[in-house]
């Protein structure tokens, strides 16, 4: 496990002592999706930061406690028990796949511990009780707007097998917004004419979709590929090598963020932040904003965090951010984003 606690510094006088509340964010810092994990991290520093210099929210310090899942549902699991376990922490950000998001959710609700899930569309579900709040689009908001996108002038499309929930979510949009209902599902390992198909459809996480796409350039495939956020990642780049292609991809929010978030994370980081980095910080954002709701209140409990979520109305980096009954995003801002590598 990989443990980070960052306290970064405040403002205070010589010999006076501020309280310090932990927020917690659980990531991949190893392995396959490390990528993500510190495109995450540093996004996350840099609000906390940010707070800090500004003397802190609502008298308290910030203070950030990072541990590593390496995108997998065992190792999530362990996380978010020793982030429950730890109880200065108030509220998490957290885990950026189906498959650790959903494995960690139970312990999240039985300790009443909210999470802000900024990159999975994972439906929440009973298992995270009425603490887990999702920041990013749901499956089917990218694949509606992805099928909307692609389907207006694409002559062929299918959709890739990936053997999971995704897949029927990705099916029904495209079935709705292509005009011919000529979307088939199809296998990535066929034996087919790709060279036929000017978009192929990949609902799966990325470095498999990498992998697949090497696969396919090389069986004759020339059209573009297309999918969610993991698309536009850094590590699906790196994997996907330079001969990927054209890539569609969706992202959160309606613009690119702003040019001082740009530069104020490079500083931090050294490099330009991901397509996780805006959500991260957003999710940061409205965790703090409810830190200081609960401490105007009179006192900084998980669960009066969790109910200043259910009321946050904030302008993030993504767009208008309000959460339905259900722990939902309501109409999560999107934006298509298309590459040539």
């Amino acid at each position: 496990m990989l443990l980070i606690a960052i306290a970064l510094g405040g403002c205070s006088l010589p010999g006076s002592v501020q309280p310090t509340v932990k927020i917690g964010l659980v990531a991949p810092f190893e392995g396959l999706y490390r990528t993500v994990g510190y495109d995450a991290l540093y996004a996350a520093k840099l609000a906390v930061r940010e707070a800090n210099v500004r003397g802190g929210l609502g008298g308290y310090l910030v203070e950030l406690v990072a541990l590593d899942d390496s995108n997998l549902p065992g190792r999530a699991l362990v996380a978010a028990e020793e982030m429950a376990l730890d109880p200065d922490v108030v509220a998490v950000i957290g885990h950026f796949s189906d498959v650790t998001t959903e494995a960690a959710l139970p312990v999240y609700g039985s300790y009443n511990l909210p999470l802000v899930i900024p990159a999975s569309g994972a439906d929440l579900g009973i298992a995270g009780g009425e603490v887990a709040f999702r920041l990013g689009p749901g499956d089917e908001d990218v694949a509606r707007t992805l099928a909307s996108y692609v389907c207006q002038g694409a002559t062929r499309v299918a959709l890739l097998e990936d053997g999971k929930r995704r897949e029927a979510s990705y099916l029904r949009a495209f079935q709705e917004h292509c005009a011919t209902g000529g979307v088939s599902l199809l296998s990535p390992g066929s034996q087919l004419a790709w060279d036929d198909y000017s978009v192929l459809i990949w609902p799966g996480e990325a470095v498999e979709g990498a992998v697949i796409l090497s696969r396919l350039r090389s069986s004759g495939f020339k059209g573009a590929f297309a999918g969610g956020m993991e698309l536009c990642s850094h590590h699906f780049k790196a994997f996907a090598g330079e001969k990927a292609g054209k890539v569609i991809c969706v992202l959160a929010g309606p613009a690119p963020p702003p040019y001082d978030f740009v530069t104020s994370y490079q500083s931090l980081a050294g490099t330009p932040p991901g397509p996780y980095a805006p959500l991260v910080y957003d999710a940061a954002q409205v965790i703090m904003a409810a830190i200081e709701e609960a401490a105007s209140n009179g006192h900084v409990t998980r669960e009066a965090v969790a109910e200043a979520l259910k009321r946050c109305s904030l302008e993030g980096l993504t767009g208008p951010i309000t959460f339905d009954e259900k722990g939902r995003r309501e109409n999560p801002p999107m934006r298509v984003q298309t590459a040539t590598w």
